[in-house]
C-alpha cells in the first residue's frame, strides 16, 4: 500500500551537465499534484525519477520512508505494481489490435504462458470496452494502432492506465497531439478514474490554467529547479508568467 513518495535532495547529471538541481519534493497518498514549466525545464526528468525509471546521480528517493534505490528488491518489484506511467509519447506497438495493447499495457509481470493466453483470450474485455465507450473510442476496439491518430493513441494509453487501476498515476503531458477540444474531457477521466482507488495523480502539463482548475498543488519547474510548490489555488498569475520567462 502507498503512503508517501519523497525526494530528498536529488540531482540528475547526464554529460556531465546538471540537468536537475537538488530537488526535493513530498508527496502524500490521494495527492493531486499538476508539474509545469515551460519546454526544457526537467518536467519530464522529473517525472522519471518520481515513476522510478531513472536513478538520481546524487539524492534519495524515499517509498514509505524506505530508500528506494538502496532497499531490497523484493520491495522494489512489489512497490512498482501500484504504481502506473503513462509516458510522453505512447508506447503502443503498431501492429497490434486496440483490445490487445490495452491489455499488454498490464500484464508485464505475468509469465509469458499467461501473457499469450491473456492476448487469445482477453480476460477484461467488458472492463476494456466499458474505458472505451467512456472515451468515446468504443469504434476503435479492433482498429489496429497504426491506424490512430496521435490524439487517439494518447486516449488508448491512457484506457489502459484507468483498466490497470493503479494506486499512483504518474502521467507525462497526456494532453500532447489532444485536440484542445478534448483536453478537459481527458483530464475529468483521469480524475474519475483515480476516484475509484482514491489514486494519486502526478501529472506534467503545459496548460497552467488547467493545472489550476483541476489539482490540489502545482509544482512548476525552471531551469531543472523547482521554481514554487504551492497550493493550486494560492499560485498567482506573476508566478505564472514569472515561471514561463
Amino acid at each position: 500500500m502507498f503512503d508517501s513518495l519523497e525526494l530528498k535532495d536529488t540531482s540528475v547529471i547526464l554529460n556531465k551537465k546538471k540537468l536537475l538541481s537538488n530537488i526535493s519534493l513530498s508527496i502524500k497518498k490521494s495527492e493531486k499534484i499538476a508539474i509545469i514549466g515551460s519546454s526544457g525545464a526537467g518536467k519530464t526528468l522529473l517525472i522519471n525519477l518520481l515513476c522510478l525509471g531513472l536513478k538520481p546521480t546524487s539524492g534519495i528517493v524515499e517509498i514509505n520512508s524506505k530508500d528506494f534505490w538502496f532497499d531490497n528488491y523484493y520491495f522494489n518489484k512489489k512497490f512498482r505494481k501500484f504504481m502506473y506511467y503513462v509516458p510522453q509519447t505512447p508506447q503502443l506497438p503498431p501492429r497490434q489490435k486496440v483490445i490487445t495493447a490495452i491489455h499488454a499495457g498490464f500484464i508485464s509481470e505475468w509469465s509469458i504462458f499467461k501473457v499469450i493466453f491473456s492476448l487469445i483470450y482477453p480476460f477484461r474485455k467488458d472492463q476494456v470496452i466499458e474505458v472505451l465507450n467512456d472515451l468515446k473510442l468504443s469504434n476503435k476496439l479492433l482498429e489496429f494502432i497504426e491506424n490512430l491518430s496521435g490524439g487517439q493513441k494518447q486516449a488508448i494509453s491512457l484506457a489502459r492506465l484507468f483498466v490497470a487501476n493503479p494506486e499512483i498515476m504518474i502521467i507525462d503531458e497526456p494532453l500532447n497531439s489532444v485536440d484542445p477540444s478534448r483536453s478537459d474531457f481527458l483530464i475529468r477521466k483521469i480524475f474519475k478514474y483515480s476516484k475509484l482507488k482514491n489514486s494519486t495523480i502526478i501529472c506534467s502539463l503545459h496548460q497552467p490554467l488547467i493545472a489550476k482548475q483541476y489539482f490540489d498543488r502545482i509544482v512548476g519547474v525552471k531551469n531543472g529547479k523547482i521554481f514554487f510548490d504551492h497550493d493550486a489555488k494560492k499560485i498567482t498569475k506573476k508566478q505564472i508568467n514569472d515561471l514561463y520567462n
